[in-house]
Parts: structure tokens; C-alpha cells; sequence
């Protein structure tokens, strides 16, 4: 469920925030289609909702290798 949320909070906004801060000329100027502009938000967007996931993740598992008591990946 964390992981809908953080996901929705990153999605917030794009051109529409970019249009209130007055970005969106030149972001919709620059000389690539709309559809790449949009691939890359969104792999940009999967990226960084994976990130709540692989750092608590890691740090329990570095955590569980230090103390010896490691756990299967499943």
C-alpha cells in the first residue's frame, strides 16, 4: 500500500507544475517528441518509487549478514 502512495505522490504534478512555475515553454520547446518526454517521466517516476522499496530492504538484509542470521530472498 506504501508503495501506491509514494507513487501517486511522485506522479503529482508534471506539465501542469511545470506550468505554474513557467517550464513547460521550454520543456514542450525542446526538440524531442511528447511521447519521449512522457517515457522518460514515467521510467524517471519507477525509478524513484523503487527506491522505498530497495533501501529498507538492503539495510535489513546488510543488517541480518552482520549479525549473521541471513534470510532467502523469497
Amino acid at each position: 500500500m506504501m508503495w501506491i502512495v509514494a507513487a501517486t505522490l511522485l506522479t503529482m504534478g508534471g506539465l501542469l507544475r511545470e506550468r505554474a512555475v513557467g517550464a513547460s515553454n521550454l520543456t514542450l520547446a525542446l526538440p524531442v517528441s511528447r511521447a519521449r518526454l512522457m517515457g522518460v517521466r514515467i521510467a524517471a517516476i519507477l525509478r524513484q518509487a523503487q527506491v522505498p522499496i530497495l533501501v529498507p530492504w538492503t539495510a535489513m538484509f546488510a543488517i541480518g549478514c552482520a549479525f549473521g542470521e541471513t534470510h532467502s530472498l523469497a
